[in-house]
């Protein structure tokens, strides 16, 4: 098989297309490319997306096969708001009612197609804090910090995932405001101030998700960041269910809004690895 041939049996259409004994070989290719094992085939399922996913282990790191192609990525503002009637009211009476499609413009990329490369990526994240006081002592200011978790990732042979690749993972497949769909959960997405679990299952890729609000994941640049908000709407008491937002597939904290605190973000800051087939 060729290198151009696998790449394009990695596409999300024709993995799915094919069947498992397909999927066992095509893994197996991709693990040995990067000196890794393929270890199992596993059932994914959220938002209406079922997959099947390839897990591969590469030096103790545990991470799933994303096929690539051509998807549909951002916030499509023709979709419709997935609010019941007493969610909308309970934002309108809210002090400083903001307006809801001119938030999610805001903090969600725009609707595009990205022809992504299929790639591995950690399945879970783990978090920078047990780094970050070494990082900063070799740090000359907060705008080298990040590059710092970039080198720091690239020195163990690995690399962040773009923050694209994240957003597709993120998503499953799916084109809704969120994983799970487009309904607005009841609650806060914060200890036990909600009933609902949809944010506690991994995307339809097997990619484990933060599930708190409070933190953030470091995706490569232009972003930087992705995931939570740093806690500012759920401690800033912005109405149910408005705090839900950084759970939105395309959620990111504009730069605006973090480049001046870095270290506290990073703080509760996650990484995860990736690795290129190409």
């Amino acid at each position: 098989m060729t290198a151009s041939l696998e790449l394009a049996a990695l596409s999300l259409a024709a993995w799915d297309a094919a069947d498992d004994g397909r999927r066992r070989e095509l893994a197996a290719a991709a693990a040995a490319r990067v000196g890794g094992r393929m270890i199992e085939l596993e059932v994914d399922a959220q938002g209406g997306q079922r997959h099947v996913m390839a897990a591969i282990d590469v030096r103790e790191v545990h991470m799933v096969l994303v096929p690539g192609g051509t998807v549909t990525l951002g916030w499509d503002p023709s979709r419709p708001l997935g609010l019941t009637a007493a969610q909308t009211a309970a934002l309108a009476a809210a002090p400083d009612a903001a307006d809801l499609p001119e938030l999610l413009a805001y903090h969600l990329t725009p609707t595009r197609a990205v022809t992504l490369a299929p790639f591995l990526l950690e399945i879970a994240p783990r978090a920078v804090s047990g780094w970050l006081d070494e990082l900063e002592r070799d740090r000359d200011d907060d705008a080298d910090l990040l590059a710092a978790v970039a080198a720091r990732v690239a020195g163990e042979g690995f690399r962040l995932p773009t923050d694209d690749e994240r957003e597709h993972a993120a998503r499953g497949g799916t084109t809704s405001l969120f994983r799970w769909g487009d309904v607005w959960p009841d609650g806060i997405p914060y200890a036990r101030e909600t009933h609902f679990t949809g944010h506690l299952v991994p995307s339809a890729f097997g990619v484990r998700l933060l599930t708190d609000p409070y933190q953030v994941e470091v995706v490569a640049e232009p972003l930087g960041f992705r995931g939570g908000d740093g806690g500012s709407a759920v401690c800033g008491g912005r109405p149910s269910p408005e705090p839900w937002l950084t759970f939105a597939s395309a959620f990111r904290w504009p730069r605006e809004l973090w480049e001046d605190v870095v270290v506290e973000s990073l703080e509760s800051g996650w990484v995860r690895r990736a690795l290129s087939l190409t």
